[in-house]
């Protein structure tokens, strides 16, 4: 399933909008920025890491993508949690999704599993 957002995010010298999908290997959350007007495909926004909750995913703001942590951001869909270590030379942003965006995703969870299931996040936090 993807979902094609109207969530605006200005990358550089582009005026994006989100796209959602999920890797296939793991179903984490993919996040893509796609021209606002021809939705041409313009970055990938995440890299896909070890199995992370819906409410997570790890940015990849590095080589060509550099500036689209700073994009998300601005555009209030993401917050820094931490960084991690994605492989030797690079560490990454682990930021959780929010506001829009967290409810965007909330669609693709299946019903009763999405991200404002109070039973799920307190499983997922480990207090359960």
């Amino acid at each position: 399933m993807r979902i094609i957002t109207t969530i605006p995010v200005k990358f550089k010298h582009w005026d994006t909008v989100i796209h959602i999908s999920r890797y296939a290997n793991n179903g984490n959350i993919a996040l893509s920025l796609n021209d606002a007007e021809t939705q041409e495909p313009i970055a990938k926004a995440t890299v896909n890491t070890d199995k992370m909750t819906d409410e997570f995913g790890v940015i990849k703001d590095h080589s060509e993508n550099e500036g689209m942590l700073q994009a998300l951001l601005d555009a209030e869909v993401v917050e820094v949690v931490e960084y991690k270590q994605i492989n030797r030379w690079v560490t990454a942003p682990v930021v959780r999704f929010t506001n829009e965006l967290a409810w965007e995703i909330e669609l693709m969870a299946p019903a009763g599993q999405g991200l404002h299931n109070v039973d799920k996040l307190v499983r997922d936090m480990g207090n359960g």
